[in-house]
Parts: structure tokens; C-alpha cells; sequence
């Protein structure tokens, strides 16, 4: 059994627009965000053994302030410039590259590719993966490269402003 994460960066600061898109920070909003969407993985015992993320500052410091949560070491956490507002195929393609030693993988991204990648996997469908917002699906498969659409078995959606 193999399972997949996705999270959506938490909010980013649109206050300087000299700044590049992919050097964007997160706000006070995001970094309020983060540690409760930790908290409640960790209550769901969520324990990925990688994270994958967007190299953009806002994904990638969600992803380094998630994963002590998830007890998971600093080195555990890769940026894949590939990941960068990729679409669907290519976040499906860096799943189904995974190491099969990994069962459990989070992936740290943009909109509109993740949602559309949750969508495209199982049947319970989103309208959107709000910002620290997380899908987790699992797949009835040894190896990632076997993961393919509509196979995946809806497990949790969950975001900050989820009461």
C-alpha cells in the first residue's frame, strides 16, 4: 500500500510586487497555518517518510516547518524544481518516480495542478485545496510507478479553516 499527500503551500505575502513569484513568503496568515495543519496530522498519525516540494520559498517553507510534526528529518525533505506550478502530469510522473521504499509521500505544491492531480486520482472530488490544505489518498500497489488514475482510495481532506 502506498499513500500520497498532497499539500497545497500556505498563504504567501503578495505585499511587495517587485518580489518574484517564486521568492514569495509566507504571510503571518501562513505561518499561523502551518502548525495547525501539523497538529492535525499528527493527531491523524499522518507520517509520510518524504516530502517532496516546489522549490518556490512559500512550498518550500511549508514543507521544513511540517515536517517536525511528522517527526520527519530535515533531510527527508527534497525540493524537485520540477514541482515549480507543475501540472498533472508532471506531479503524477514525480509520484510514479518515487523510491518503493518510501509507503508514504507528500508532496508540497501549487494550485491549480494539485487539486486537479486529487481530483484526477480517486473519486471524491474537491473544488479546491485551500492553502496548507491537504488530500491524502492511498493506492493498493507495491510500487509507485503502478499508481494510475481513479485508482486512488480517498483516506482524508482536511485544511486550516476546517471546523
Amino acid at each position: 500500500m502506498k499513500h500520497l499527500i498532497l499539500v497545497r503551500h500556505a498563504k504567501a505575502s503578495w505585499n511587495n510586487p517587485d518580489i518574484a513569484d517564486i521568492d514569495r513568503q509566507l504571510n503571518d496568515t501562513g505561518r499561523r497555518e502551518v502548525p495547525t495543519m501539523g497538529e492535525r496530522l499528527a493527531a491523524r498519525e499522518i507520517m509520510p517518510d518524504m516530502i517532496v516540494s516546489s522549490p518556490a520559498e512559500r512550498a518550500h517553507h511549508t514543507a521544513t516547518m511540517l515536517a517536525p510534526y511528522m517527526k520527519l528529518p530535515s533531510d527527508r525533505v527534497e525540493v524537485l524544481d520540477e514541482m515549480y506550478l507543475a501540472d498533472t502530469d508532471i506531479l503524477l510522473s514525480l509520484a510514479q518516480l518515487c523510491d518503493n521504499n518510501v509507503e508514504c509521500l507528500m508532496m508540497v505544491g501549487h494550485n491549480p495542478g494539485l487539486t486537479q492531480l486529487a481530483n484526477m486520482m480517486t473519486e471524491v472530488a474537491v473544488d479546491n485545496i485551500p492553502t496548507c490544505g491537504m488530500y491524502h489518498m492511498r493506492f493498493d500497489v507495491d510500487v509507485w510507478h503502478n499508481i494510475e488514475l481513479k485508482t486512488g482510495d480517498y483516506v482524508a481532506f482536511d485544511f486550516p479553516r476546517n471546523q
